[in-house]
Formats: structure tokens, sequence, C-alpha cells
């Protein structure tokens, strides 16, 4: 396909990316990581980890790149598979382009990064800031020519660290054991396999007319006590690669290389006038969407030597659809909010309907009238679900809570006013007269209120309207039954 037309598709497609991909029914105490691209869901001795569209520089997310997170997502796949003989990785399979499933394993709260040469964040630090050391590392001792870009004498392996913000922390060797972030034989072993890897990787760019200049490995220990690869290997956002045949002369001429990774992004963003110290996030524009698509397209077929093929599926929607027919999602959810912990027992009678019919839910407790901001911040957390889901709200006297759940979502809303005889139930008006705008469908009995929600996720999941039309077989043959019964 030629430059103009994939530039086409890519402009297509650029309201049509994988953005966010919250599945409310995975999410559970301590069980989700949302990263600056990747979202992480823990399932037992399992991980989901999704590779969304998203892409990040200088600490800011500032939006999405379409087809990124596939092709990050195929080109990690290839070189963990490629690299198994080498090292174990956590990965078991790929359920859809944009997402792994792995073995769940312990995280060492380390980066393994790997340089050839001098460039990015050291060639700032070393030329710009006068900083000669590089995570315990005389940098100046492994330059010949003392220029950008100039390749090391000998691989960096220049650790990082999280700190408490999330920004990526310079370590050296020593302060690792010193702080316990691994055992002396642990970061002697990561140490020696990432070299391993660097040079796998060194070796395979080579044929493809590349050079890997740098790279990460994240690492974790597993549930035999083993230290295994936990992420992506040799992709575009944890590697930077340039064109070898150009090398030497762009070197020579001290011109920047031409960069098949995100860097290629940061220094699209430099030359339009961003201020890499200042506190203002970049402008990412469509222009600027396009150009990286068309970089990372490249790097792709560059580095793996075979074509791309874009879709124009819209891919939440594929991402939802494989997950779910891949049993790793059921597919739907149901929030039930409750205005007041007093509605505890009323809303566990329709948790328990909901779950005897297996369909995923939870309870929340929000007043509409006494904590309205934090009510909409809910409704606004899972209306980024990128599967159905349908309120069930609870609330007596003056319905409040149903109608502004209903005014500020995306989804159905069902009301379950618990009935009281103190008013001799007219507060029910409350809930059955609500303003234009705000669509509430009222429901008393708890049994009902499931039912009707199985019966709408039913409309496109076939599993449970079986289950729906089984239970009017059941109900009807009862019936009959006990008709048969009275009049003989």
């Amino acid at each position: 396909m030629d430059k103009k037309n994939l530039e086409k598709i890519i402009e297509q497609q650029l309201d049509k990316t994988l953005n966010n991909s919250f599945i409310p029914e995975l999410v559970s105490k301590n069980n989700y990581y949302k990263g600056k691209v990747r979202e992480n869901y823990s399932l037992g001795n399992k991980r989901l980890m999704i590779t969304t569209d998203r892409i990040s520089a200088f600490d800011y997310v500032l939006g999405t790149i379409p087809f990124k997170g596939q092709i990050l997502n195929e080109i990690a796949s290839y070189f963990l598979n490629a690299t198994k003989s080498i090292v174990p990785n956590a990965l078991i399979s790929t359920p859809d382009a944009n997402a792994f499933l792995m073995n769940e394993a312990n995280p060492l709260k380390i980066e393994a990064i790997i340089r050839a040469y001098i460039t990015g964040s050291m060639s700032r630090d070393y030329f710009e800031d006068g900083k000669d050391f590089k995570c315990g590392i005389q940098i100046s001792k492994h330059l010949k020519e003392n220029k950008r870009n100039e390749k090391l004498k000998e691989l960096f392996f220049t650790p990082t660290t999280k700190s408490n913000f999330e920004h990526d922390e310079d370590i050296s060797e020593n302060e690792i054991i010193k702080q316990k972030l691994a055992t002396t034989s642990q970061l002697k072993k990561i140490k020696e396999i990432s070299f391993e890897l660097f040079k796998f990787g060194k070796i395979f760019a080579e044929k493809q007319n590349l050079i890997l200049v740098d790279t990460k490995f994240e690492w974790g220990i597993d549930e035999n006590k083993n230290l295994i690869v936990i992420d992506e290997i040799l992709t575009p956002d944890s590697s930077r690669y340039w064109y070898k045949n150009t090398y030497e002369k762009f070197y020579r001429d001290n011109k920047s290389q031409k960069e098949l990774s995100k860097e290629f992004l940061r220094q699209q963003l430099i030359e339009n006038g961003y201020d890499v110290k200042g506190n203002k996030p970049p402008i990412l524009t469509d222009e600027m969407r396009i150009n990286t698509s068309l970089r990372y397209i490249e790097l792709y077929e560059q580095l793996l030597g075979k074509k791309f093929i874009p879709t124009t599926e819209n891919p939440t929607e594929r991402l939802y659809k494989n997950l779910k027919s891949n049993k790793i999602i059921n597919g739907y959810f149901v929030p039930i909010i409750a205005g007041s912990i007093s509605d505890d027992a009323h809303c566990k009678k329709i948790q328990d309907e909901l779950n005897r019919r297996e369909i995923p839910n939870e309870l929340r407790i929000c007043s509409a009238h006494k904590e309205p901001e934090r009510l909409i911040e809910i409704i606004k957390e899972y209306d980024k679900s990128i599967e159905p889901i349908v309120y069930v709200t609870v609330a007596g006297r003056s319905n409040g809570l149903s109608g502004v759940v209903a005014g500020n979502t995306k989804f159905p809303v069902i009301a379950s006013p618990p009935y009281s005889e103190k008013f001799g139930g007219v507060d029910i008006f409350s809930t059955l007269r609500m303003p234009s705008g705000t669509p509430v469908m009222t429901i008393i009995e708890i049994e009902n209120v499931a039912l009707a929600i199985q019966k709408m996720f039913g409309m496109f999941d076939n599993e449970l309207s079986i289950k729906t039309v089984n239970e009017i077989i059941s109900t009807k043959a009862k019936n009959k039954l006990a008709d048969d019964e009275r009049k003989n």
C-alpha cells in the first residue's frame, strides 16, 4: 500500500482508537492498574494486559495514535515467543490484537535499561547538564569523540526504579541491593540476561537494516520463584531504533538520527516549540498523530519484515468481542447505587438475585442530595466501561439519586425504591415522576429487577437469552403441573 492511501486510512481511524479499556466486572480492590499506556487486571494466577493506543511523552499522556497498541502488541508477542529459549516470560496468549493474557508474577520494582549509544535523556544529561555519571558509571570514559549519538565503548546497564510519582529514577546496582529491590543473585542474572536479550535484538535488527540503540526489560518472580520477563520487549515504546545505512553519515554531519521509536514524537514536539523544562503538557496535533502512526507502521514493517495490515474495525468493540468470546469476561455489569447504608438489606437482596443469575455486580453508597459531586464522579467512572452496564438505583423518600444517575449516564437505569408504609407508600411518586431527559424504569419487586436486567443483557448474549427462555418454560411447566394437580 502506498503512503498516500495509508495516510488516508490513518486519518479515517483518528476517531476510532483504543483510548480506554475499563472493564468494571474485572475491577476489584487492588487488582486493577492503569498506566500511561497499558491497563492491567489481575485474574488470580493470570493477568490481562491491554495495550491501548495512548501515547505519552515528557511524562504526559497526550492522546492516541491509530494502530499503535496493535503494533506494540504484535511486535512484543513476536519477540516474547522468539526469546523463550533465552529466558522464560509470562506470555500465555494474545486474545486480541491489543491484549496479552499473562501468567501472574510478583514484579521487581526496577527496569533493566541497556544502552549502546549516548542519546536521548542520557545525552541531554551529559551534554546539556554536565552530568558525567549514569547509574554509577562514568560516561566520558566510554566515549572516543565526545559527540551526541556516539556508540559507547561497551554496553551500559542503567537501571531505573519508580518513585511514588511514577517518574523513572536512575539507580545504581549498589543502591538496588541496599534498598532490597532485588537480591545480589537476582540482579546478576537480570543484568546478564538483559545483555543477552539486547544482543539478540541487535543481531535481529541489523538483518533488517536497523540499529538497536537502547531498550528496557521488566522482570518479575513467578509462582515457582523463577525470574521471568513480564512485559513487552524490543518494541518501539520500550526501545530506540535507528536506520543502520544512514547512521554514519548523520553522525558525521552532526544531524539527528532517523528515529523509529517514540523519540520521533518527542523531536516533533520540540521542533514545534515545546519547552521540555516547562510545566505544561505539549499539544498533539492530528498531523503529528498521523506522522507518528506512519512511523510506528514503518518500524513494524522494517523490523518484522512483513506488511502491516490496517483494519477499519473499531478496536474497542473488537477488544470487547474477543475478550467475551475467549471467556475472559462475561461482558456486562450492574452497579447498584444506594443513597444510604440504611438501604443495605434491600440492595443485598438484589445482589443475591443477580448473583444467582451469575450477572457481575457491585454495591456502592452515595447520596445524590448530600454528595452530588462524588456521585457524578462515580457515574463518570462507570461510563468509561467498554462493556454494557445497567444501573440499579436504590433510594426512597425524595428519590433524587435515580434522576441524577439517569440524567448523567449513557446507560439505562432501573430504580428499585424500598417500599415503606410509613407514608402510605406515596413516596413512590418521587421515583415515578421524573423530569424530562431522565428516563428511569421503576421496578419494585426484587426478583423482577434481576430478571429485567437478564433480559436486557440477553438481547446480545445468547447464553443469558437461553437462560431467560428456560426460566419462562420452567415457570409455565410448574403452573401446568399445579393446574393438573388441582383439576383432578
